[in-house]
Parts: C-alpha cells; structure tokens; sequence
C-alpha cells in the first residue's frame, strides 16, 4: 500500500481482504494514516457500506471523482479523515477475488485514467504474487505430509 499510494500520489491507501463466503472484508490494511487517525475511525469498513461494500458485492474498478457525492458513500465511519476522490480495483488470485485496492484523495486533483490503469496493474502483480505465495505453501505442505509418511 505504501507504494501503491506513493506511487500514485494519494494520500491515503488501504489493502481489503475479502471473506468471498460472507461477502465482507476481513482484513484492512492502511498507508498514510497516524495511529491517532486510526485510534479515531475506531472500527474500520468491513465492506458492508459505502464504496467498499459496491466493491465487494461487484468486483470492477471504480472511480469516482468526489465520494461524498455517490450514493454509495453512506456508511464512512466517524472520524475517518476527509476523502473525496476515490480510486479502487479488485485483486484477482486466478478467478477469486482475494481483496481490493483503495486509494483517497490523491494530491494533486483527481485520480486519472492512467492511475486506474497504474493501480490495476499493482493489483495484478499482486494477485499474482499471493497465488505463487498459496502454491509454494501447498507444495511445502506436501513436502511435510511426504516426509511425516512411515516408511
């Protein structure tokens, strides 16, 4: 996420894990907020509200220029600092969708055509990294498994 928003130019930053059961994020992870912004959100979005949970439930990339504006920009929790522009796109490990990639307020206007495609692009690397990082673990699992077989 540090990259991603360094890399972009948004202020804030944040990596949501998806429980494709449940259908909400699990995890959040931020870039660019003090622990004392943090402290003051209180619980983070868990993707049932807001532009997370449109993500959630459809998982294509979304822009949007002022957030206060979209109707879906109900359910921001208290204390969570000022975010107008809005950029974010789904992180695919093969077909399922692992999580998202979110990004506010870039510093200098508006997030651009070429920052989706910068942040797709991000998610994509990333997917592909969680899924060599799944077929290593299967592979050292069998190893253990092989390895713990009485001979």
């Amino acid at each position: 996420m540090d990259s991603a928003t360094e890399l972009i130019g948004a202020r804030y930053g944040a990596l949501g894990v998806v429980d494709p059961e449940r259908r909400r994020l699990t995890d959040l992870f931020t870039a660019g907020m003090t622990e004392e912004e943090r402290q003051r959100i209180g619980r983070l979005p868990d993707g049932t509200a807001g532009p997370t949970d449109a993500l959630v439930r459809d998982p294509w990339p979304l822009r949007l220029d002022d957030l206060t504006a979209d109707p879906r920009s109900s359910g921001v929790p208290e204390g969570h600092p000022e975010a107008r522009a809005f950029l974010g796109v789904p992180i695919r490990v093969h077909t399922e969708v692992f999580g998202h990639l979110y990004l506010t307020e870039k510093r200098t206007g508006r997030f651009t055509e070429e920052d989706l495609a910068l942040l797709r692009v991000l998610a994509s690397q990333a997917g592909i990294a969680i899924g060599n990082a799944r077929l290593y673990e299967t592979a050292r699992q069998r190893e253990r498994w092989i390895e713990a077989r009485p001979r």
